[in-house]
């Protein structure tokens, strides 16, 4: 005969699994996922209106950028991010049709020529402008290039999206952006 505390141990151990059992169902069953608290890559979580200027060197501002627009997407980025991070710029050029808004990328580099042919050597798939003072990246305190910064009409940042590994991850990436403009 077994002694009693063995059977107790048991009992113990199979109500813990059942306890398992019930929250991993109740995690399926919300589905929703919680988004990334965007102060992780960026500790300013409003756009600063700082003058950045197109290829053609016409001048605009960041808050221009998001007049008259529900979400704008930002993807900041600099020629010296590491190569593999931009291997996801397929997936910033079908953000305008698939979550139906405009996408810039915001380039920081001392050499406006320079950046402007590495941008189309790179293929970078969205308009592009350039801020030579670096001052978008001081000013927002960005933890990390590129990053996918959502905003709202305002430019208050909602949601921050680091690089992403091409598979699931990337796939999850529309689910978490509708999720973010909900």
């Amino acid at each position: 005969m077994k002694p009693i505390w063995y059977k107790l141990v048991i009992a113990i151990l199979l109500a813990f699994n059942v306890l398992l059992l019930y929250q991993n169902h109740q995690l399926k069953a919300e589905g929703s996922r919680q988004l990334v608290d965007p102060k992780m890559y960026v500790r300013q979580l409003q756009l600063p209106d700082v003058p950045v200027v197109d290829r053609d060197n016409h001048p605009a501002s960041l808050l221009d950028l998001v007049k008259g627009n529900s979400h704008t997407m930002f993807v900041f980025f600099s020629p010296s991010d590491c190569p593999p991070c931009f291997s996801e710029k397929e997936l910033w050029g079908q953000i305008p049709d698939r979550g139906n808004m405009p996408v810039y990328g915001i380039a920081t580099s001392p050499d406006s020529r320079e950046l402007w042919q590495w941008v189309e050597n790179t293929e970078i798939p969205i308009g592009v402008y350039l801020d030579t003072t670096f001052a978008i990246e001081d000013l927002m305190e960005s933890q990390q290039t590129p990053l996918k910064v959502l905003v709202d009409s305002v430019g208050t940042v909602i949601w921050a999206d680091p690089p992403r590994e091409p598979g699931p991850a990337r796939e999850s990436f529309w689910k978490e952006l509708a999720d973010a403009m909900e």
